[in-house]
């Protein structure tokens, strides 16, 4: 046999050892998928667990973000000797620096059995402007445990969580705390006892209508005062201009400093609704403006004049009306 062909034979017994690996014999494969999956492994089930956690302060609340720092204490009790400690975890954020989350106390020796911790987190939560400037915000705190090798569930004591009375952000009231338990369900892994403490703030409506409703506001009634000058009278033309140009520009630069204090909307909100409304406004009295001009400038009569500035005015009054009732109907009651 030649030197070539014995050549070809070596690198096709080399290719075929090379490939063997990669197709694993029917035996193994037959036995890997006998091999149950985890979430059908049974776990001895240990006693309920009590959670109640009292807030403390808030710090650095960002409403564009979404973002908030609290303060709080939290306490698990349980009675099952079977568990000599807890290991918890913050599901929407995390401890703000090493050290943050700090045991203060145990307690595995006693009947009642217990663990007390004092917490400064950084946490966020998705914000949902659409009925910003009168909307309510929900500040949660989502605790769960991590139990790989046994099964238990988290209750709440009510008694003993809530809010401090010193806690507050300006321009904003709490309405109310919500507490829920449960289990949050990962996919082929273990379900893992879930408890969530959601605090409610409204912002109050005052604050929200002389920073977000009162400027825009002032720029129509600035603008509206332009209907009462004549066109035929010198200057009048220029002024009317002047004045509703300047509240358009004054308009836009506010609604860009609004935009840049509030998260991204996907849907029409309350504030979008009412700034189409004074933009609606602004633009038609500008247009009313040029429609007189023009037809002052062909000799048209005062009185027809008069007519054009007068329905000009009404439609610049009703068609924002319409929209700013359609924005205030889409406010969900508080």
């Amino acid at each position: 046999m030649s030197t070539a062909r014995w050549a070809h034979i070596s690198l096709v017994l080399l290719i075929a050892a090379m490939a063997l690996p990669l197709f694993p014999l029917s035996g193994e494969v037959e036995a890997a998928s006998e091999l149950p999956p985890p979430s059908a492994v049974a776990l001895p089930q240990y006693g309920n667990v009590t959670i109640s956690l009292y807030v403390i302060n808030v710090y650095d609340f960002q409403y564009k973000t979404g973002s908030y720092t609290f303060d709080f204490y939290l306490e698990l009790q349980w009675t099952d000797s079977n568990i000599t400690y807890l290991d918890w975890y913050l599901m929407n954020g995390m401890p703000s620096y090493p050290g943050a989350k700090n045991l203060v106390f145990i307690d595995n020796t006693s009947a009642v059995r217990s663990e007390l911790w004092r917490v400064r987190a950084d946490l966020s939560v998705p914000i949902m402007a659409n009925e910003y400037p009168f909307d309510t915000v929900d500040l949660p705190i989502s605790i769960e445990l991590l139990t790989p090798y046994f099964n238990t569930s988290l209750q709440w004591d009510r008694a003993q969580s809530g809010v401090d009375p010193a806690f507050k952000i300006v321009g904003w009231d709490i309405i109310a705390t919500t507490y829920v338990s449960g289990f949050h369900v990962y996919t082929l892994k273990y379900d893992e006892p879930q408890a969530v403490m959601t605090i409610t703030l409204v912002r109050s409506p005052m604050v929200g209508f002389i920073n977000t409703i009162l400027p825009p506001l002032i720029f129509c009634i600035v603008s509206a005062f332009s209907f009462f000058l004549r066109l035929d009278e010198s200057g009048s033309f220029s002024l009317r201009i002047g004045m509703n140009t300047s509240m358009i520009i004054t308009a836009v630069l506010f609604n860009i400093s609004e935009n840049g204090q509030i998260p991204p909307v996907t849907d029409l909100s309350f504030y979008s609704l009412y700034f189409v409304a004074v933009l609606c406004f602004l633009a038609g009295n500008l247009l009313v403006t040029m429609v007189e001009y023009i037809y002052w400038k062909r000799g048209m009569s005062q009185p027809r004049m008069r007519n054009i500035n007068f329905w000009g005015a009404l439609a610049c009054l009703v068609l924002p009306a319409i929209l700013i009732a359609v924005a205030i109907l889409s406010l969900s009651p508080v």
